[in-house]
């Protein structure tokens, strides 16, 4: 081809070569060009060739970077890197446009929150100290990399039908496969690698009753303390509660005020619960739009006066709002009743006093009139911390007549028992109150038959002063236990001695609270598609419950000193290791959950 170019052009064989190679390799500086007719029909021929082998040879070396990207991992990496910024945007598009809908709905929302500032200004503050103090004080741990592939590999998996050995396989935050049985077939290179051995893998336990309180009262407790103590017990979700924060969730301003002093403060993921009082039915409506999963009232007076009880014509009026959306409503089901003796004339120190003021008769009463306005409006209600067991059997009874009805059970109702509470002992409070032993049992058979369907913790702490600890005033103190910590220990150490089996605390703790708070699509269980959320935990390990572990901030509670079993040794959140033996991640890792109806 040279010698060809040195006869038509009269070019020696060196310059021939040279523009041979530029043309060929579509380079063409345009210094040297052909004259002759056939030179220029030879030239087009080498330019044609050599787009065609440059092209095809750019596509091979661009699919095998893939392949070798794909095979370490790295490809997930660089597609979050580039991904990370559009999804910023578009997140906060997607909020702007929920304010501008909201606003909508109902205008009065926003005139509202200037006379909300000042009230959770000094909360803001205790909350920002609160964090400090949280730095200052707590084991940190090196967070992992989500982004890279994760494979979790162990002999006790539990997926939704089995338990099994196997390998779990994580990417971007996600579960993309699951392989049963030891060996491992496909394996990402370069991924990370947990073994859990004996250890059982269990998805992340989701709490759907807690009371985070914070703003206006963080100094009882804060999202930062609540959620480190949470994953600490295995817990990935808590779903907070609209109550003893300042301002309550019971408007779409108060909501976006517990979103704005949630924000980079969590360790778990945070789904919301708003409230129902007299009066605010409008904001129902919006709030759900905004992305509140339910909502809870009141049927007796709640402990604070900005959440107010409700009636049966709010009820009513609420009803009339939730129906056709896919928000379920929660009751704190008590009502006031006849007293059968004046109370206030005993003494105030025996636990005894207490438990004669909240008979049974005040939850069942109560459950009668849900049964009745649910089975009314078919809006799916659901009936928190039943302590009551001589309301199974009209709960038992709707349910069979399909009434959309639910209902959840505590750690310390299954765990604590009336007849051992020391005079005095307020660390023991809660409404409605622990009961004797033989309620227990009967709550324990009612869960093994589901007619409960869910265990909670209920966490709600405050300040040790308010629990008149030095009084021992049962009538007086504050009722609320505080425990998130050790749900998991708790439940465990009673249930696996009345016939539960590991797949029953899965189902217990993880898929129904999740499937409680509408998050079914992505917690609860271990499948693909998931949220790579997993508690690792060793059943047989005891634990000695010491308020020096405890991470929530006021560390009155009645499981001091129990000695338990089942210990926690990971928590992952998202293919994140946010907990790991007594440390937690630097950086809080959790997200607010605002998923709004489609």
């Amino acid at each position: 081809m040279s010698s060809m170019y040195c006869a038509l052009e009269g070019w020696d064989f060196g310059t021939a070569l040279y523009f041979i190679f530029i043309t060929f390799t579509t380079i063409g500086f345009g210094d040297i060009v052909p004259r002759s007719q056939a030179g220029i029909w030879i030239n087009l021929m080498l330019l044609y060739i050599g787009l065609s082998i440059v092209s095809i040879t750019i596509n091979l070396c661009a699919q095998s970077l893939m392949a070798q990207l794909k095979k370490t991992g790295l490809h997930t990496k660089i597609l979050q890197l580039f991904s990370a910024q559009g999804d910023s945007a578009e997140s906060n598009n997607a909020r702007t446009q929920q304010r501008e809908t909201a606003s909508k709905d109902d205008r009065k929302s926003s005139r509202r929150r200037g006379k909300n500032r000042e009230r959770i200004a000094m909360s803001d503050l205790e909350a920002r100290s609160d964090g400090d103090r949280v730095a200052n004080h707590t084991k940190f741990l090196e967070m992992a990399d989500g982004a890279a592939p994760l494979v979790i590999k162990g002999k006790r998996i539990l997926l939704p039908d089995c338990v099994t050995s196997g390998s779990i396989i994580i990417d971007r935050g996600k579960i993309v496969e699951i392989e049963k049985g030891l060996a491992t077939s496909h394996l990402p290179s370069q991924a990370k690698v947990i073994d859990a051995g004996e250890l059982v893998v269990m998805s992340g336990v989701v709490d759907s009753h807690v009371h985070v309180n914070e703003p206006g009262r963080t100094d009882w407790e804060g999202f930062a303390t609540a959620t480190q103590a949470a994953v600490s017990g295995g817990i990935t979700t808590i779903v907070d509660m609209p109550l003893n924060s300042i301002p309550p969730t019971t408007t779409l301003d108060g909501f976006y005020t517990k979103l704005d002093s949630a924000r980079d403060k969590c360790w778990t993921d945070v789904a919301f619960w708003g409230g129902v009082v007299p009066g605010n039915q409008a904001e129902i409506k919006p709030m759900v739009n905004a992305g509140v999963k339910g909502f809870k009232c009141f049927l007796v007076h709640s402990g604070v006066d900005e959440f107010p009880s409700v009636t049966e014509s709010d009820v009513r009026l609420a009803m009339e709002q939730m129906q056709g959306t896919d928000a379920v409503f929660l009751f704190h089901a008590e009502v006031e009743i006849p007293q059968e003796s004046d109370n206030t004339s005993k003494d105030p120190s025996k636990y005894s006093t207490f438990l004669q003021s909240r008979p049974e008769a005040m939850e069942n009463q109560a459950i009668e009139l849900v049964i009745k306005l649910c089975k009314e409006y078919r809006v799916p209600c659901h009936i928190v911390h039943l302590s009551s067991a001589s309301a199974l059997p009209m709960i038992r009874k709707a349910r069979e007549e399909g009434v959309p009805l639910t209902i959840e059970t505590t750690h310390h109702y299954l765990s604590l028992q009336a007849e051992n509470v020391p005079d005095g002992a307020t660390q023991f409070k809660c409404c409605p109150p622990v009961r004797d032993g033989k309620n227990q049992e009967a709550l324990w058979d009612a869960l093994k038959s589901r007619d409960i369907d869910l265990v909670i913790s209920d966490h709600s702490p405050c300040t040790e002063d308010l629990k008149l600890m030095d009084r021992g005033d049962f009538l007086a103190a504050w009722g609320g236990i505080a425990g998130v910590q050790y749900g998991l220990s708790i439940f465990w150490s009673h249930a696996c001695n009345r016939g539960f089996s590991l797949p029953d605390v899965a189902r217990i703790l993880c898929e129904e609270p999740a499937k409680l708070s509408r998050l079914s699509h992505r917690k609860g269980k271990i499948a693909v598609g998931m949220d790579a959320d997993f508690v690792l935990w060793a059943p047989d390990e005891p634990i000695v419950i010491d308020q020096k572990i405890t991470r929530h901030k006021n560390k009155v509670t009645p499981y001091h000193n129990m000695t338990l079993h089942g210990v926690v040794h990971k928590t992952i959140l998202r293919g994140n290791v946010v907990y790991e033996r007594d440390r937690v991640c630097d950086n809080p890792a959790g997200q607010l959950i605002l998923e709004t109806p489609k």
